[in-house]
Order: structure tokens, then sequence, then C-alpha cells
């Protein structure tokens, strides 16, 4: 079974998932993960015997990088970024094959649609003529978007967080993906990134707060009992067992 469908079912009956990666809480995060290859076949030729009979899949692969870099929007929170690029055999050859590998975020699914359409776009346009381009790729984290149950449960958390001594966290979006969207997705509300706090992620920086280990850890099972009292019980579509809707 699908991994993703996989913890959606296992958390369809939950109460409300608090997922611990790092980064301040956040109640509309995490973004859409869509990852994607592009490969594209030249031909081959001797660089100085036979270059003119050459068509160089490194030269057309790197039109497409600026082109694909280029659909990065910040403003409605959308981003591309060319992860790793290979190509080529020896120096002395016209490159036949060059491929990369495109990470895209987005915080909807129809903007998700919309820039795989550009992407195919980009595919199908060759900048070097007798070249040939394939696009695959494949969504990895659906966007978690935004929900009333999920804002009241950020509340209770914001709340919760107060009352134990720690500063009152903020809602914000993270840009990386994440397993709470299943959960958001399966009907359960869901915090994320309520685990150490850090930064430089995935950079030769990248760091974690240890002394917030102790704070994290208290704030996640005070919640929970806080949930598990008895009033505040959360059914699979954000409903409550007196008919409220408030935590």
């Amino acid at each position: 079974m699908n991994p993703s469908r996989s913890l959606a079912l296992m958390t369809a009956w939950g109460l409300a998932p608090l997922t611990l990666t790092g980064t301040p809480p956040a109640s509309h995060a995490p973004t859409g993960t869509v990852t994607g290859t592009m490969e594209v076949r030249g031909v081959a030729a001797h660089a100085g015997n036979d270059p003119r009979t050459g068509r160089s899949a490194i030269l057309e692969i790197a039109h497409k990088i600026i082109e694909i870099q280029s659909l990065t929007d910040w403003d409605e929170g959308t981003t591309f970024s060319v992860g790793t690029i290979k190509g080529g055999s020896t120096s002395n050859t016209i490159p036949e094959c060059a491929a990369m590998e495109i990470d895209m975020r987005c915080v909807s699914i129809s903007l998700a649609a919309e820039r795989m359409a550009r992407l195919q776009a980009i595919a199908a346009t060759s900048h070097i003529e007798g070249t040939r381009t394939t696009l695959s790729g494949r969504m990895v984290f659906q966007p978690m978007e935004t929900t009333p149950e999920i804002m009241r449960l950020f509340e209770r958390v914001a709340r919760t967080s107060v009352e134990n001594g720690f500063n009152r966290p903020v809602p914000t979006q993270s840009g990386g993906g994440s397993d709470s969207s299943n959960a958001v997705i399966a009907g359960v509300p869901t915090i994320c990134s309520m685990g150490v706090k850090g930064g430089r992620n995935h950079s030769p920086d990248e760091y974690a707060m240890v002394e917030s280990l102790f704070e994290r850890c208290k704030l996640v099972v005070t919640v929970i009992l806080d949930l598990d009292c008895g009033k505040c019980r959360v059914n699979r579509m954000g409903s409550y067992p007196d008919g409220g809707t408030n935590p």
C-alpha cells in the first residue's frame, strides 16, 4: 500500500496528530512537494573532428534550467529548484545525454497542476535543434491547506504554550513537505513542526537547539493531556461530542 495512503488510514480516527518536525509550530504549513526528472537526448559527436554534427544535451538542459528557476514566484509561495544535474561522457565528446532533478513547492493543488503544465511546456520546447526531452514527476506531499479546525487546534496549542511559561507561537507557513498533509486529507486537524527548534536545514550549518528539547516535549505532552481531558475530544470531522466546535 502507498505509504501516504497508509498514514491517512491510520490517522483517520485519530484525535489530533502533532508532527514532530523542527522549526516553530505551523498551522497551515507545509507546502506541497513535487519532484520531477527532466532528461534530454542529443546527438553524440567528436568535439574536435566533427562538432557540427553533434547536438549537445547539456547545452539544451542549461537553457531549460534557467527557464525552470524563473518559474519561482515568492509572493504566491511557489518555488522551483534544480537540485542535481548530470550529463556527458568525456570532455572531448559532444554530450548525448543530460538529466536534472527538479523540486517544486506549492501552496495549493491548483497551483501545482498549473506549474506542472508549465514544466511540460518547457520540456516540449527545444532550444538546440535535434534534441528531445522527456519529463516525469510525482507529488510526494499534497499541500496542507488551513481549515477552521486546524486554526482552533493551533489556538489551543498556543494557549498551552503560554500556560507552561513558553513563548506564544505564531501561525507560519513552512516550505517543507510533511506527512501532516496526509492526516488533514483524512479529515483530522493537525499541527505540524512541533519538534526541536533549529534552522539552516539541509545545509552544512544545520543545527538543533538542544535546550528546546525539554520545552517541546513538555508542550507536546501537555497538549495531548489537554486534548484527552474528556471535554475536547475531536472526531475525524473536527466536531466534538457535546456538539460544539471550540476545543
